[in-house]
């Protein structure tokens, strides 16, 4: 009994001392990532302080994941455990150390574009010396880069994860051991993820589209909310998202409104009489568009575009600074002008006329 209690007892210990060895170890992993990213914000004399902290935010979690995984496995090297254990986790804790390795990569990768584009942004205080133009293609340059990176980040993280898995990479290479299936393989890739993967790193550098701009895609008009390393998300006037997969910019004709400026011209049609007085009518549209802050000072004109039987079409053509400050404008300028015929030339209203003549007058 005693020999038994001797046993348990030394088995109790045994266990013990293993996990104290392995919470040691996690604790280690905890106080080796302080200090790393105490020494990482110190460097702010040689980097800019917010990317230090950006990538601090973005690298906490994953950097804390990698230094467990290494701690534990360093740990169990210590521990006495028996062979097969002892090979399985290794095997776990290798998978783990990569997949960390990837989140970490990829989180500095995040964090480093959003600075990019942060810093990019408000390189001038000054509202009327930043080109909104510029800023957008850079966002969009960076941005679409950034998450093509992390579309590599997370091939080559399950790459690694393979290869350092035995079953996995046994069972990799008799897959593409047979032509058959590499060539199925291949070809699915090809026509989908690299085919998208290769139309991201076109859309960066040529920039068809960027973030922001006005088009058309399969007759929906939209503007371009977020562009991912496959898809582009267009969000329409009431408030529909469109996904359109990126090589479709690459394959397909779109209309870009706002490709090289997103100033846009809109016309407004009026119909009035011909008894209308319209140079009246134009100084009244430039008093009106004058004092509209979404005029943008390029473009104001009234024509008369047409000679309809009863009545006289009138063209106003205006400018704003994007789609959206356009159509508020013309339904400013429409209103207003409207109200103008009705208060200051109702006999310029449109009108139809009868005459009578006089001998059916008499007749009757």
């Amino acid at each position: 009994m005693c020999h038994s209690m001797d046993n348990l007892s030394d088995g109790t210990l045994f266990a013990l001392e293993q996990a104290a060895v392995l919470v040691c170890a996690v604790v280690a992993a905890k106080l080796l990532q302080v200090l790393l990213l105490k020494f990482f914000l110190r460097l702010s004399n040689w980097f800019h302080l917010e990317l230090n902290e950006r990538i601090e935010q973005r690298a906490r979690k994953p950097l804390l994941f990698l230094l467990t995984f290494i701690a534990l496995s360093v740990g169990l090297h210590i521990t006495a455990l028996p062979d097969p254990w002892m090979t399985r986790l290794q095997l776990i804790l290798r998978g783990l150390g990569i997949a960390s390795v990837g989140w970490l990569a990829a989180a500095i990768t995040s964090g480093t574009g959003d600075w990019l584009v942060k810093r990019y942004s408000e390189r001038f205080t000054d509202a009327d010396m930043r080109d909104p133009l510029a800023t957008r293609r850079f966002a969009t340059q960076v941005r679409v880069l950034t998450r093509v990176l992390i579309a590599i980040i997370l091939v080559l993280t399950l790459i690694g994860i393979a290869l350092v898995i035995p079953g996995l990479r046994q069972l990799g290479l008799s897959l593409f051991a047979s032509a058959g299936v590499a060539g199925i393989v291949i070809g699915v890739a090809a026509n989908s993820t690299l085919s998208n993967l290769i139309a991201g790193i076109q859309v960066a550098l040529t920039q068809p589209i960027l973030l922001g701009d006005q088009v058309v895609v399969n007759s929906q008009s939209g503007i371009i909310e977020e562009i991912t390393a496959s898809y582009v998300v267009v969000r329409t006037g009431d408030l529909r998202r469109i996904i359109v997969p990126l090589n479709y910019f690459m394959q397909n004709p779109f209309e870009n409104w706002t490709y090289h400026d997103p100033s846009m011209f809109g016309n407004v049609l009026l119909y009035a009489d011909y008894t209308v007085d319209v140079d009246s009518l134009r100084r009244e549209l430039t008093r009106v568009v004058g004092k509209s802050a979404k005029w943008n000072q390029k473009k104001c004109e009234l024509t008369v575009s047409n000679c309809k039987e009863h009545t006289l079409e009138l063209q106003v053509t205006v400018s704003a600074r994007n789609a959206a400050e356009l159509g508020d404008l013309q339904n400013e300028v429409r209103e207003k002008m409207v109200t103008y015929l009705q208060q200051q030339q109702q006999r310029a209203l449109p009108r139809f006329r009868l005459s009578v003549k006089e001998g059916l007058a008499a007749e009757s």
